[in-house]
């Protein structure tokens, strides 16, 4: 009989922020892994970065270790920052001494077998360099922040001038020698692998797709709401096509006698907007932000979840949740977001991420509501981010 060991590692996350702090997709995928280590047995620690009366360690109940260190930056949160003080504080990010210092002799302390990093703007540049040094580095790109100092990239800006100034391919070069060759660099998308690898970045390192599954598959047969519910999840922010969203449903749902809902989750800039249409269209339903077994009831009710985005983007956690929910999904065609529609036709639809295009497709939702009812989405594999990784740990 073949016997098999378990290997009980040291891994060490690296993050910009965790927790109480964190605000999207990359801080959920570190909490989910490391949670998922740590109840392996694994040693978990997770380093991330707070305001100074913040600083600690803390061990959370599932055994992760939090040290949460000081930013040593102008903030930790950069909305609604002036351009000149990010401008500042993504220089100073190459040069974070005293937080690459403190993260160096943590890591000493520590050994770990593995150092896995993530996103780590707004803290030190320096610190895949000293991962390199001190054992296996592990890196996954969440955005484009190393190659567009915004991490954001619109449709139709590919070649405009403030992606491609001097100053942009300064950054650039500076980000290619401060962060190497890890080990192993993985994403959630084909595309972002191969958009680092078209800008020169990681020569010498593995490249790996680790799609962010975690949601378990629901049983079929979920019991849709009796009125076409439209569902949106995510930053409530132009560039992510909320406002699109709302002003079509405005103009579509007045004069109009089908029974029709728009669902709205989330948080960021557009909230006051939001609510605002919502007072003066009651088909509108403002629901904020809640706990993902709320929102995954609240998916597998809907008819269609949309994702107008209208910016480039990696792998969207809320697709995985959808199609884990068996509710169709509408993606823009853009950056990453849609390899998990296009790979299989059942799961829903890709639009341009034009307005005219999103406009357009939400009309013919609302009007070909049986073609809607029988689409029949699937995940496309039951394989975890967490099995992953810990393969790819003991393999390179």
């Amino acid at each position: 009989m073949e016997l098999r060991y378990t290997i009980i590692m040291k891994i060490v996350h690296i993050t910009n922020v965790f927790g109480e702090f964190g605000r999207g997709g990359a801080e959920n995928l570190v909490a989910r892994v490391a949670a998922a280590q740590a109840g392996q047995g694994h040693e978990v620690h997770v380093f991330t970065t707070v305001p100074w009366n913040a600083r600690g360690v803390e061990v959370l109940a599932n055994g992760i270790i939090v040290h949460k260190l000081f930013h040593w930056c102008l903030f930790l949160n950069g909305q609604g920052k002036s351009e000149l003080e990010r401008t500042i504080n993504t220089v100073w990010t190459f040069f974070n001494v005293p937080l690459a210092i403190e993260v160096w002799l943590q890591l000493n302390k520590i050994r770990p077998n593995i150092i896995h990093t993530h996103n780590l703007a707004g803290t030190s540049f320096l610190i895949p360099r000293l991962a390199q040094n001190i054992s296996k580095h592990i890196h996954t790109v969440h955005d484009i922040q190393l190659i567009i100092p915004s991490g954001r990239m619109q449709a139709g800006e590919e070649f405009a001038p403030h992606n491609h100034s001097r100053a942009v391919r300064m950054y650039q070069r500076m980000t290619r020698m401060w962060f190497g060759n890890p080990a192993v660099v993985t994403a959630a998308s084909n595309w972002l692998l191969q958009y680092y690898k078209s800008q020169k970045y990681f020569s010498r390192s593995h490249m790996e797709l680790v799609r962010q599954f975690f949601v378990a598959a629901q049983p079929p047969g979920s019991i849709r709401r009796a009125r076409f519910t439209i569902l949106f999840a995510g930053e409530l922010s132009e560039s992510k096509g909320v406002k699109m969203l709302v002003d079509w449903f405005v103009k579509f749902a007045h004069g109009l006698y089908l029974p029709l809902d728009l669902f709205i989750f989330g948080a960021g800039p557009l909230q006051e907007y939001i609510l605002a249409a919502a007072a003066h269209t009651p088909e509108i339903h403002f629901e904020g932000s809640v706990a993902p077994d709320v929102l995954a009831e609240y998916m597998r009710s809907s008819h269609v979840v949309v994702v107008p985005s209208l910016i480039y983007e990696n792998s969207p956690n809320v697709v995985i949740e959808a199609l884990a929910c068996h509710t169709p999904v509408s993606v823009s065609d853009i950056g990453g977001a849609a390899e998990l529609i296009a790979a299989n036709p059942q799961n829903g639809w890709v639009v341009e991420p034009t307005t005219d295009a999103w406009e357009a497709h939400l009309t013919w939702l609302v009007q070909n509501q049986q073609a809607v009812l029988e689409k029949d989405p699937v995940l496309l594999s039951s394989a975890d981010a967490a099995t992953h990784f810990l393969n790819l740990y003991e393999q390179t």
